[in-house]
Protein backbone atom coordinates (compact mmCIF):
# COMPACT_ATOMS: atom_id res chain seq x y z
CA UNK A 1 0.00 0.00 0.00
CA UNK A 2 2.86 2.62 0.87
CA UNK A 3 4.67 1.82 -2.19
CA UNK A 4 1.28 2.27 -4.44
CA UNK A 5 0.52 5.72 -3.05
CA UNK A 6 4.21 6.41 -3.57
CA UNK A 7 4.02 5.70 -7.05
CA UNK A 8 0.70 7.68 -6.97
CA UNK A 9 2.61 10.47 -5.38
CA UNK A 10 5.28 10.34 -8.08
CA UNK A 11 3.15 10.49 -11.12
CA UNK A 12 0.85 13.26 -9.67
CA UNK A 13 3.54 16.12 -8.08
CA UNK A 14 6.92 15.08 -9.83
CA UNK A 15 5.73 14.34 -13.18
CA UNK A 16 2.66 16.58 -12.99
CA UNK A 17 0.35 14.08 -14.78
CA UNK A 18 -3.96 14.13 -14.01
CA UNK A 19 -5.12 12.55 -11.26
CA UNK A 20 -6.71 9.43 -13.54
CA UNK A 21 -3.15 8.42 -14.41
CA UNK A 22 -2.05 8.73 -10.67
CA UNK A 23 -4.57 5.97 -9.26
CA UNK A 24 -3.94 4.28 -12.86
CA UNK A 25 -0.47 3.91 -11.62
CA UNK A 26 -1.69 2.84 -7.77
CA UNK A 27 -3.43 0.33 -9.20
CA UNK A 28 -1.02 -0.66 -12.02
CA UNK A 29 1.31 -1.43 -9.58
CA UNK A 30 -0.72 -3.24 -6.79
CA UNK A 31 -1.68 -5.56 -9.41
CA UNK A 32 2.12 -5.93 -10.36
CA UNK A 33 3.51 -6.54 -7.58
CA UNK A 34 0.78 -9.07 -6.56
CA UNK A 35 1.69 -10.73 -9.79
CA UNK A 36 5.33 -11.23 -8.82
CA UNK A 37 4.41 -12.24 -4.87
CA UNK A 38 2.60 -14.69 -7.19
CA UNK A 39 4.49 -15.81 -9.52
CA UNK A 40 7.13 -16.70 -6.49
CA UNK A 41 4.60 -18.80 -5.07
CA UNK A 42 3.37 -20.36 -7.53
CA UNK A 43 6.24 -21.29 -9.70
CA UNK A 44 9.36 -20.96 -7.41
CA UNK A 45 7.34 -22.74 -4.66
CA UNK A 46 8.12 -20.33 -1.71
CA UNK A 47 6.11 -20.32 1.11
CA UNK A 48 3.39 -17.83 0.36
CA UNK A 49 4.19 -16.14 4.28
CA UNK A 50 7.56 -15.95 3.26
CA UNK A 51 7.16 -14.08 -0.32
CA UNK A 52 4.88 -12.00 1.09
CA UNK A 53 7.02 -10.59 4.01
CA UNK A 54 9.92 -10.10 1.30
CA UNK A 55 7.43 -8.28 -1.03
CA UNK A 56 6.37 -6.53 1.58
CA UNK A 57 9.89 -5.54 2.73
CA UNK A 58 11.22 -4.97 -0.44
CA UNK A 59 8.54 -2.76 -1.32
CA UNK A 60 9.02 -0.52 1.83
CA UNK A 61 12.75 -0.08 1.30
CA UNK A 62 12.04 0.57 -2.82
CA UNK A 63 9.14 3.26 -1.45
CA UNK A 64 11.47 5.12 0.91
CA UNK A 65 14.32 5.39 -1.98
CA UNK A 66 11.88 6.58 -4.20
CA UNK A 67 10.77 9.16 -2.14
CA UNK A 68 13.79 10.34 -0.51
CA UNK A 69 12.61 9.04 2.88
CA UNK A 70 10.85 12.70 2.69
CA UNK A 71 6.96 13.46 2.58
CA UNK A 72 5.40 14.07 -0.85
CA UNK A 73 2.65 16.59 -0.64
CA UNK A 74 -0.35 16.83 -3.07
CA UNK A 75 -1.63 20.26 -3.99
Amino acid sequence: MTFCSVMAGVFLTYWGLPFYMGVAAAIFFGALSGFVSGVLVAKLKIPPFIATLGMMLLLKGLSLVISGTKPIYFN
